[in-house]
Parts: structure tokens; C-alpha cells; sequence
């Protein structure tokens, strides 16, 4: 084993760790996981995974293989609890979200693909990212923190297969960790302040 398959493992480690405190959040009734997000990062990740083999990401496959089947878990726990109800900017987030993912899937070019798939996932981040902003008590800390180092270690495990399909992905998720970590932070401390 090399030491980058060895922060591949790392990675997929830390990244099922971090959904403990998530599914223990939920439970207790203060994560409250946006449905619409987390059906479609189920999606996204079943394809990811596939394209990932596509593009010999060896690496992080532990990561792309449990960035789909944890989701998946999330997802119906997430439609289970959820209270509220769907705004338009959601409906919008949805349809545009499951647009790129059915036009990423209809190309044969798998860096080309793995570019749509991420534009539909952070289409599918826009939700989560809203309601966080709006309440940021509703996210857990721990979770998103851990998801964070769980995103940059994947990244240090693409760096002897450097390339714009293998780099792409990790590096997309460790920008999308900061931003969560940051939205749960700046409401934590406003509601400190």
C-alpha cells in the first residue's frame, strides 16, 4: 500500500466517522438535513463512483463508494423528519440539479461528465448552504468539520495521479466543507454575540 491509498483509506475513514455525530444530531432533533440535497448527492454519488473508476481514481474509490451509500442513509432519514416545507428556490435547485445530472450522464467523455456531475452537485449543495445561512443550528459542527478533514485528505491521496478528472472532485468538496464550516460558524458566533 502506498502512502496516497493510505490517505485514500483515510479519507473514506474519517468521512463514515463523521456521519456518527450527523445521525446522532438528527436523532436528537437539532440536525435538521435538507431532503432535496441528500436524495440528490445519492444520485450524484452512485454516478460519481462509476466515473471515478472511469478516470482510474484508485485512490479515493473507499471515498466515492461511501460518499454514496451514507448519503443514501441520510437521505431517507432526512425525508422522514422533515417539517418544513419546499421553497421554490428548492424546486429550482432540484430541477436544474437533476438536469445536469441526466446531461452528464448522456456524454461518453468522463472528465467532461465528472464536470456536469459536480455542477449538479453544488446545484444540490445550494439548499443545505441556504438553510444553513438562514439557521445555522440546524447543521452540526462536528459533522461538517470532520467532513472538511475527510475532503482534504481525499485531495492529498489524488496527488500521484495529478489530473483535472482525478484532483477535481476532492478538491470541489474541500471548498464546499470550508463553506459549510464557515456557515455554521458565523451563525454560531452571531447567536453568541
Amino acid at each position: 500500500m502506498t502512502l496516497y491509498q493510505f490517505f485514500g483509506i483515510l479519507s473514506a475513514f474519517i468521512f463514515i466517522i463523521a456521519y456518527i455525530p450527523y445521525i446522532f444530531s438528527i436523532v436528537r432533533g437539532e440536525t435538521k438535513p435538507h431532503p432535496f440535497s441528500w436524495m440528490l448527492w445519492t444520485l450524484i454519488g452512485i454516478i460519481s463512483a462509476y466515473l471515478y473508476v472511469q478516470v482510474g481514481a484508485r485512490e479515493t474509490l473507499p471515498f466515492a463508494f461511501a460518499g454514496t451509500i451514507l448519503p443514501f442513509i441520510i437521505m431517507c432519514v432526512s425525508f422522514r423528519n422533515w417539517k418544513g416545507d419546499f421553497s421554490l428556490f428548492d424546486y429550482f435547485c432540484l430541477g436544474f440539479s437533476l438536469l445536469a445530472i441526466v446531461t452528464y450522464v448522456m456524454f461518453h467523455s468522463a472528465n467532461f461528465s465528472l464536470t456536469l456531475s459536480l455542477c449538479a452537485d453544488a446545484v444540490a449543495f445550494l439548499p443545505t448552504m441556504r438553510k444553513t445561512y438562514l439557521d445555522a443550528s440546524t447543521e452540526n459542527l462536528a459533522t461538517w468539520l470532520l467532513f472538511l478533514l475527510s475532503y482534504i485528505t481525499s485531495l492529498v491521496a489524488t496527488i500521484p495521479r495529478f489530473s483535472y478528472g482525478v484532483v477535481l472532485f476532492p478538491a470541489y468538496l474541500t471548498v464546499c466543507g470550508g463553506v459549510m464550516c464557515f456557515l455554521v460558524l458565523r451563525g454560531r458566533l452571531k447567536k453568541a454575540s
